[in-house]
């Protein structure tokens, strides 16, 4: 159900520190848990998101298959499915992902219509 994005470098454990959204989007900072350096992941327009402990979400890592860190993508999630059936149109106004990052502490699920900008903000 769940695919992995692999990063551009290699990060096997990390933490989400801050979430921000505002007017610009949504900003979710990581920091790697073994080299200390922090990058950013950007989605500018989403249609909702969602945060949990990870340990809350055993569904979720059935449905991921494993427990790793990392960035995994979806076109036909539970959550999906329960946004489309929410739409007074039975249908989301775009075609939409569910991005799923999964951290040592914390799970942040987003649904949106564009793949995350990754940036590295201190390496």
């Amino acid at each position: 159900m769940f695919e992995q994005i692999p990063f551009d470098k290699p990060v096997n454990d990390f933490d989400i520190f801050k979430i921000v959204d505002d007017y610009d989007g949504l900003t979710v900072f990581i920091r790697d848990g073994q080299t200390s350096s922090e990058f950013s992941m950007f989605f500018k327009d989403r249609y909702g998101y969602s945060c949990f402990d990870e340990a809350d979400l055993h569904k979720t890592w059935l449905d991921v298959g494993h427990l790793t860190c990392g960035l995994y993508e979806s076109s036909n999630s539970e959550l999906l499915q329960w946004a489309t059936a929410q739409s007074p149109l039975d249908e989301l106004p775009f075609p939409a992902k569910h991005y799923l990052l999964i951290s040592m502490n914390d799970v942040v699920s987003v649904i949106t219509d564009e793949t995350p900008k990754i940036e590295i903000t201190k390496s």
